[in-house]
């Protein structure tokens, strides 16, 4: 990647050497761009990374999906860093902006929010999954009415089936979480998140593999195979 970065660096500067060299008496005159011996390293060579990755998302997927009540908790507390962050970061904003006193209180009450809500996630890991689970059966059966309304909205377009059926299945699962809280904490989170991982992680897998594929040096040794 830092090939790739320097090879367009160099190329953009002898693009402008090549310009101003050829501006003069106030006009300007176009002619072919000089030639470069240097040539910008395709980030397709660095496939391998992009298929470790997705091999590492992929394995998540399957701890996530085996142990979804630990994958919940791990989220719940990485949420509640994030805010205790959040809200230093707030806090040194606010005395850091040459702003009115008013607009200092107002940073500091939002920081000292950040702060609150992270450390009640951090204290109460359990009650926060709880409170995360019956959001999001909230969230699933809002968005899946939606997707039904929008899929009608959409009747005869091409694929307006498949996003009705998207938005039912929504739907659905929101009334199952809903239906089965507070037990459903103990699966929902972590399932659907590792489900998410795991199609993320396919995808990278098969975009390495592609890139793979298009390299130079697997395209140059299949042509010479043929």
């Amino acid at each position: 990647m830092t090939n790739f970065v320097t090879s367009w660096v160099d190329y953009v500067m002898s693009e402008g050497c090549a310009l101003a060299s050829h501006i003069g008496d106030g006009e300007l005159k176009m002619e072919a761009p000089l030639e470069r011996n240097v040539e910008p390293v395709a980030p397709r060579e660095d496939w391998w990374m992009l298929l470790m990755l997705g091999i590492a998302t992929l394995i998540l997927g399957v701890v996530a999906i085996i142990l979804p009540l630990a994958t919940a908790v791990t989220i719940n507390g990485l949420v509640g860093i994030l805010l205790l962050l959040g809200g230093i970061f707030q806090v040194v904003h606010a005395f850091r902006r040459r702003e009115t006193a008013g607009r200092v209180v107002l940073g500091l009450v939002v920081a000292a929010l950040y702060v609150i809500a992270g450390l009640i996630l951090l204290a109460h890991p359990f009650a926060a999954v709880l409170t995360f689970t019956l959001f999001l059966a909230a969230f699933f059966i809002v968005a899946g009415v939606f997707k039904v309304i929008g899929a009608f909205e959409m009747h005869g377009v091409t694929g307006w089936g498949w996003n009705l059926v998207g938005g039912i299945l929504t739907f659905i699962l929101g009334v199952l979480i809903w239906a089965h809280w507070p037990s459903s904490a103990v699966w929902a989170i972590g399932l659907l998140v590792g489900i998410d991982l795991l199609f993320t992680g396919w995808t990278m897998i098969a975009l390495a593999l592609t890139l793979h594929m298009l390299s130079p040096s697997t395209t140059g040794r299949l042509a010479g195979q043929h």
